[in-house]
């Protein structure tokens, strides 16, 4: 009887790889451009002067009158897009649009840092984060007072919403100010949660290894059985435990004499000069719209005018555009330059006061308190399991064929 001829079988279908699809690539290019530029025009807009009607004055001034139905022109364009894409990429785009400062922030930047794989920047933007976190209150105050103040100096005529927008600009600017100096002469313990997590991580380790027996007997015995399964686990668990612990206490002695600590006063300082810098920008326009008289101007000042005002106050100049002729104006400007001079002040002390030497100090208890730490959990496993080594527990566990001891043995080649 004749054999049937066998039937080729398909070959398995390959996943899809979206991150090695150069279409895919290339759509998120431009839908990270486009967010770029509609968070940049809106920004500038709204804080700064009107770059289309700038443009547009310059390059065909006939057309300037466009620019009032520019929400209509938007909106068109949207729906002319809206024939070209599907439903669902609609509102994928859309959302991603209106959400790009949060992608940059939670994901884009975050994914960045950790593709370096530089340990010292990465432990600059885990304790950043940490910090952002811990002053969480005050940056949701703070960003809603700003929006706030910005929101009525740009919109509102009225002179005692205007003279209430800029004094709330003002005095934010200096609760600010004074926020930096007071973490200049006493910085808080910015590795407090960073400690606590690791205390935390030690007490589960400890506990998990006072359940167990001495995990070898029972393993050769059955070692398919479910509660053998689990002490291999916890096994498993306090050797990572130790190696993370150890590892880490060595990564921050690099980041201590790294000088990243010092680097961090220059992006303060970057924070501050900006921050005065728009603040102004807004309170000179406001004290602008309650009387015009208070500034000499020689033709009808743009947003931009007000801008490179504030900017050339931060270094004691001024421009011919736009002069303070008032008591009023005068003292804006007078109390920029004293701001600008503070920041300054502020910048010499983050790099040659005590302050690194705090941070130092703290840097010193967080690493030793990682490798006692470490230590603990290294005692606890030698007396649990009757191990005299942690390389004798890594020979054990090979025999036993472990599964999680690859991540264990990365951490411990770079000890």
């Amino acid at each position: 009887m004749s054999q049937l001829p066998d039937t080729p079988q398909p070959a398995p279908a390959k996943p899809i790889d979206l991150t090695s699809d150069p279409t895919v690539g290339w759509a998120i290019f431009v839908l990270d451009a486009i967010a770029c530029l509609f968070w940049a025009y809106t920004i500038t807009t709204l804080f700064v002067f009107d770059v289309l009607r700038y443009l547009a004055e310059r390059s065909v001034p006939d057309y300037v009158w466009l620019l009032d139905f520019k929400v209509v022109l938007f909106l068109g364009i949207a729906a002319f897009a809206a024939f070209f894409i599907s439903k669902l990429d609609l509102v994928f785009w859309s959302m991603y649009i209106l959400a790009f400062p949060l992608v940059l922030l939670f994901w884009k930047i975050p994914k960045h840092v950790f593709k370096t794989g530089s340990l010292n920047i990465i432990f600059y933007f885990i304790f950043t984060v940490i910090g952002f976190f811990r002053s969480l209150k005050y940056n949701i105050f703070a960003s809603f007072i700003s929006v706030a103040s910005a929101m009525i100096v740009l919109l509102s005529s009225s002179k005692p919403m205007l003279y209430a927008a800029s004094t709330c600009l003002g005095g934010l600017l200096l609760a600010i100010l004074a926020s930096r100096i007071i973490s200049v002469l006493k910085p808080g313990d910015t590795f407090i949660v960073f400690r606590k997590v690791m205390n935390w991580w030690q007490d589960a380790t400890l506990k998990k290894i006072a359940e167990d027996t001495d995990f070898r007997q029972f393993a050769l015995m059955n070692p398919d059985d479910r509660a053998v399964q689990q002490q291999l686990s916890n096994v498993e668990f306090g050797l990572l435990s130790n190696r993370v612990m150890l590892f880490s206490a060595k990564s921050l002695r690099a980041y201590q004499n790294s000088g990243v600590t010092a680097v961090s006063g220059v992006f303060v300082t970057t924070f501050l000069f900006v921050i005065t810098t728009v603040f102004f920008t807004l309170i000179y326009y406001a004290v602008y719209k309650i009387d015009a008289a208070n500034y000499c101007f020689t033709g009808e000042p743009s947003g931009f005018a007000f801008f490179a005002l504030s900017f050339k106050a931060m270094f004691f100049t001024t421009i011919n555009e736009l002069n303070p002729t008032t008591i009023l104006a005068q003292s804006v400007n007078i109390a920029q330059n004293f701001i600008s001079l503070f920041i300054g002040v502020i910048f010499v002390s983050i790099i040659f006061t005590s302050r690194n030497q705090v941070l130092s100090y703290q840097l010193d208890e967080t690493i030793k308190r990682l490798q006692d730490d470490g230590q603990a959990i290294e005692c606890a496993i030698f007396g649990r399991y009757q191990i005299n080594s942690m390389d004798e527990l890594m020979n054990e566990l090979r025999r036993l064929k472990a599964g999680g001891l690859m991540i264990a043995e990365f951490f411990t080649k770079r000890l």
